[in-house]
C-alpha cells in the first residue's frame, strides 16, 4: 500500500527498518509461512495453517513466491489472497507491469516473480526524494533474469508522472496494472482513469483492497463499478483475520 502525500507515516528511518527487518529474518525459504514460532499462536491459526498447507502442495511455486513476498519482503497482502491471485497471474502472458503504490516492494518482489524474465517492472509511489535512490535500488534487486526496472517516486496523479510512465513504455502496452495508491474515492478513480488506458485488450486491471470497510476509502467502491462490466474475479478471504483487505481483477475487453 502506499504512502501518499500528506500521510502519517514518517520517512525518517523507513530503510534502516527494513533492514534491520530482513537481517533479523535471515534467508526467506517457501516453508517460511509456517516458522516454529508459530506454534504458540497455533490453535488459533491452525485453520489458516492448513489452507497455505494445501496451498503449498497445489502450487509450491506460486507458495514459495507468496511466503517470501510477505515474510522477507514485508508485502501488505493476506496469505491466500495473494496466492490465488499469483496463481491468476501465471496463468497469463505478462511481459509489462505496472504497479501504484508500493511502499516496501514486497508486492513488486510478486509482479516481478510472476513476469517474464526479459519483462518490464514498474513501480509508481510518492516516496520522499531523498530515499528514491536507496529504493530504486532495492526495487532493482527484486527484479530476475533480465528484467527492465523502472521506479517513479512520484505523486502518481501528477501529469509529469503519467508522461514519466508513457515514455518508460516507449509505445508499447501493459500487460498488468495494479492499483494501490491513493485509496480515496477521487484518488483511486483518478489513478484508474489515468493509467487503464494503457493496459491492452486481454489485460489485467488489479484493485487492492477491494473488502475494505475503511471510512474514506474508494477502493471497493472504484470495484464495484468496474466488476459488473469486465470480465471480474474477486480473491477475498473472509474467514482469517485481519479482515477488510481482498484483491479484485478485471480483464480489460
Amino acid at each position: 500500500m502506499a504512502r501518499v502525500p500528506g500521510g502519517s507515516e514518517p520517512a525518517t528511518g523507513r530503510h534502516r527498518d527494513l533492514e534491520h527487518a530482513e537481517t533479523a529474518w535471515g534467508r526467506s525459504t517457501p516453508q517460511s509461512l509456517l516458522t516454529v514460532g508459530d506454534l504458540r499462536k497455533a490453535a488459533g491459526r491452525l485453520p489458516l495453517a492448513l489452507a497455505l498447507a494445501g496451498r503449498a502442495v497445489r502450487d509450491p511455486r506460486t507458495f514459495g513466491i507468496t511466503a517470501v513476498a510477505i515474510r522477507r519482503h514485508r508485502a501488505l497482502q493476506k496469505p491466500l489472497e495473494l496466492f490465488e491471485y499469483l496463481r491468476f497471474l501465471r496463468g497469463r502472458h505478462t511481459v509489462r507491469c505496472l504497479e501504484i503504490g508500493s511502499l516496501w516492494g514486497g508486492t513488486f518482489f510478486a509482479h516481478c516473480a510472476v513476469t517474464s524474465p526479459s519483462g518490464h517492472v514498474m513501480a509508481v509511489d510518492a516516496f520522499p526524494d531523498e530515499s528514491g535512490d536507496v529504493m530504486a535500488a532495492r526495487f532493482r534487486r527484486l527484479a530476475r533474469g533480465t528484467q527492465r526496472v523502472t521506479c517513479i517516486w512520484r505523486d502518481s496523479h501528477a501529469k509529469a508522472t503519467a508522461s514519466e510512465v508513457a515514455r518508460a513504455l516507449d509505445g508499447q502496452p501493459l500487460d498488468v496494472l495494479f492499483l494501490d495508491g491513493d485509496h480515496s474515492s477521487e484518488g483511486a478513480a483518478r489513478d484508474y482513469e489515468m493509467y487503464a488506458p494503457l493496459v491492452r485488450p486481454g489485460g489485467v486491471i488489479a484493485l487492492h483492497d477491494i473488502d475494505s470497510t475503511s471510512e474514506g476509502s474508494g477502493m471497493p467502491m472504484l470495484w464495484r463499478s468496474l466488476r459488473d462490466r469486465h470480465e471480474s474475479v474477486e480473491f477475498v478471504d473472509r474467514v482469517h483475520p485481519p479482515h477488510g483487505l481482498g484483491i479484485g481483477a478485471i480483464v480489460k475487453g
